[in-house]
């Protein structure tokens, strides 16, 4: 009798035992389940939020071109207005400043006095001296420091000029005349003109400053 109900306990006992690793193995096979189900989840959400911003951006990108498409446009209306509200050239320029009447004979100093005429953009500035001696208008006009002067003369005229105008390029030739006699030339381009002017005015200063 007592063999009997001791192998029921231990019957009882294994079922038991197999009951309850059947219950781990369930929770064990859950927790897998539950963190392959997290996995799989983040892995939507993630798909989910790249669809989203690819769809997100081309409308961004449609905003960006309108914004930037409207300034392009605004800041271009204003670039157009003031280049077309421009003389077409220095030859025009200097017809609507009142031509040859204004600068025809723009006075210098007693002795001299200087010109100015261009077709298109080809500038000549004549300077004229009058009642003085060859050497003196050549020490003032001719030589490497007459050169300075007169190319200075020429870039001055240019800046003061080409940026009126909508003329792409501009370039100036300065002669020296006296009496009426040319004896001396330079060529001044408008792309060299800010540098002569910097320079001479440097070395005029440097001058200014030794004295």
């Amino acid at each position: 009798m007592a063999d009997k109900k001791i192998k029921e306990e231990v019957k009882m006992a294994e079922k038991d035992a197999v009951a309850e690793e059947k219950t781990e193995a369930v929770k064990i096979s859950s927790k897998r389940q539950r963190k392959i189900d997290n996995r799989e989840a983040k892995a939507a959400r993630k798909a989910k939020n790249k669809v989203e911003e690819s769809q997100k951006r081309p409308n961004n990108l449609v905003i960006f071109i309108m914004i930037f498409g409207v300034l392009v446009v605004m800041f271009g209306f204003i670039w157009g207005y003031n280049y077309f509200s421009k003389e077409a050239s220095i030859e025009t320029y200097i017809e609507s400043m009142g031509g040859k009447d204004a600068f025809g004979s723009i006075a210098v100093d007693e002795n001299t006095t200087i010109s100015i005429e261009a077709v298109k953009n080809d500038m000549t500035v004549t300077i004229n001296i009058e009642d003085m001696s060859k050497k003196d208008a050549e020490k003032a006009y001719a030589g490497e420091d007459g050169d300075k002067q007169m190319k200075f003369i020429g870039a001055y005229y240019l800046t003061a000029m080409k940026p009126n105008t909508r003329a792409f390029t501009a370039k100036a030739d300065v002669v020296a005349k006296l009496d009426g006699k040319e004896f001396n030339k330079v060529t001044v381009k408008y792309k060299d003109a800010k540098k002569i002017t910097e320079e001479y005015m440097s070395d005029a200063q440097a001058g200014t400053a030794e004295e």
